[in-house]
């Protein structure tokens, strides 16, 4: 066999094996990206897209690390947002859908998945769809599309977190209310510039306190229109810290005769925090109707809901439910302020 033609047959030989690999990789590499559902690093992701069928939508926009805009009026709960993070990044294939059932699974893909887009600045880096629950409740179908051309992929997943005992399609929720942070008050102390707390049923009760330089505070009675003379700093101190985290328990969903209703009563309380710059916060609360076989501290029927007031927030415009074990500890009179006699032994 001359030279020449055993270095054409190597030359083919080589080639051939180079074409095998290379084919080989791109199957592996097209595999492998059929079944990455999770992100790797989320600590890029700017940027969250959420849309159902029923055309909700849910935009999560990050402000900065650990804070993130909801639908570009509000701030979202940073629980929710990071437990959605820390799912897309710990997700894994539990196995593909079989082939029994694929055209199902797709088929409820395309009637109720909620899309999810993922992005990095302006760049789509993830696009997926998640779907209902798997038959044993411990994985969720989802199908992966390509973020470049949005081409779906062909097989739906069976999605699961290892170690976690439960589907993920409660994660991913299309509700804006839900989704939204429900802070009413959050204020350091020194970014207090007054409180002012009113009792329209009990006016000798409502005060304000003014935070005054050098980490002093007065109680001005508001009856009396003059500060107190004597105060027991400490309880007020700890008033002050009290408004660093006060939530309200949910919005309420009721009809608009029913919220005009409890809007126009009299309020039990009025309160407002004025911050440094000059804004102010301020909210209404009301009493709530007793549930069924509700009964009050002595055991007889209760004529309030002996757990819950409702409130009106947010500048009016939002009507929620709050716990009087959330805000009981704020809700004190003027009298609370007044300095103890002190017992002499």
């Amino acid at each position: 066999m001359s030279r020449n033609r055993l270095a054409l047959i190597l030359v083919i030989l080589l080639g051939s094996i180079s074409f095998w690999l290379v084919l080989n990789n791109s199957n592996s590499t097209l595999k492998k990206n059929l079944r990455n559902f999770a992100l790797e690093d989320t600590t890029h992701i700017t940027r969250i897209f959420l849309a159902d069928k029923n055309n909700k939508t849910i935009n999560l926009e990050k402000v900065r690390p650990g804070l993130w805009k909801l639908n570009t009026r509000f701030f979202a709960r940073t629980d929710a947002v990071n437990l959605l993070l820390q799912t897309m990044k710990t997700m894994e294939v539990r196995s593909p859908v079989p082939k029994a059932t694929r055209e199902y699974v797709l088929m409820a893909l395309a009637s109720g998945a909620v899309k999810v887009e993922a992005y990095e600045g302006d760049k789509l880096v993830k696009l997926l769809y998640v779907g209902s629950e798997t038959q044993d409740l411990m994985g969720t179908y989802m199908l992966l599309a390509d973020p470049k051309t949005q081409q779906n992929a062909a097989n739906p997943y069976d999605i699961y977190i290892p170690g976690f005992d439960g589907y993920l399609t409660p994660r991913f929720f299309t509700n804006e209310s839900e989704w939204r942070d429900r802070t009413l008050f959050k204020y350091l102390p020194p970014e207090i510039k007054s409180i002012r707390v009113e009792f329209p049923p009990k006016p000798g009760s409502g005060f304000q306190i003014n935070n005054l330089p050098g980490t002093k505070f007065e109680v001005i009675s508001l009856s009396e229109g003059v500060p107190l003379k004597d105060i027991d700093t400490m309880a007020v101190m700890q008033y002050v810290s009290y408004f660093q985290n006060i939530q309200y328990e949910a919005i309420e969903k009721l009809s608009n005769e029913f919220k005009d209703s409890v809007i126009h009563s009299l309020p039990i309380c009025k309160m407002g925090v004025t911050d440094l710059m000059g804004n102010v916060n301020e909210l209404e609360i009301f009493y709530k109707n007793p549930g069924k076989n509700a009964i009050d501290a002595q055991g007889n029927p209760a004529k309030y809901d002996p757990d819950r007031i409702f409130a009106l927030a947010n500048h009016k415009q939002d009507f929620v439910t709050i716990q009087y074990f959330v805000f009981g500890k704020i809700l004190q009179p003027v009298a609370y302020f007044r300095a103890k006699d002190i017992v002499k032994r």
